[in-house]
């Protein structure tokens, strides 16, 4: 076995390529870079929010968030003040999502459905 065989992505240097699905109900949520994919459940008269993983450790990636609503309930999508672009998202209809991708300095929306 060579050396490099060996070696953790740690040792490397290297991001380790763990990806996560969320399920969050009724409360705040900070993403981190491994959370792909966040399932929000809100019910009642809850108005929440999902801040995005820092913009630069998220060079290259995509995340999304899927809103399960149901009454009054609404989610908002923000980034965690590191972007200087308007990245924010309302999910206020059930099945609402948002898709986002980190270019290193801004989130870009990919993908934003909402209901009427």
């Amino acid at each position: 076995m060579n050396q490099a065989t060996q070696k953790t992505a740690r040792d490397m240097d290297q991001r380790a390529r763990r990806t996560s699905i969320v399920n969050v109900t009724n409360e705040d949520y900070q993403m981190s870079i491994e959370d792909r994919l966040v399932i929000w459940t809100g019910s009642g008269t809850n108005d929440k929010d999902i801040l995005l993983p820092p913009v630069a450790q998220a060079a290259g990636m995509i995340f999304s968030i899927i809103a399960e609503l149901a009454d009054t309930a609404q989610v908002t999508v923000d980034d965690a003040g590191d972007d200087t672009y308007q990245t924010q998202a309302v999910l206020d209809v059930d099945k609402d999502s948002v898709t986002y991708y980190s270019n290193g300095v801004h989130w870009v929306v990919v993908e934003l459905i909402q209901g009427t």
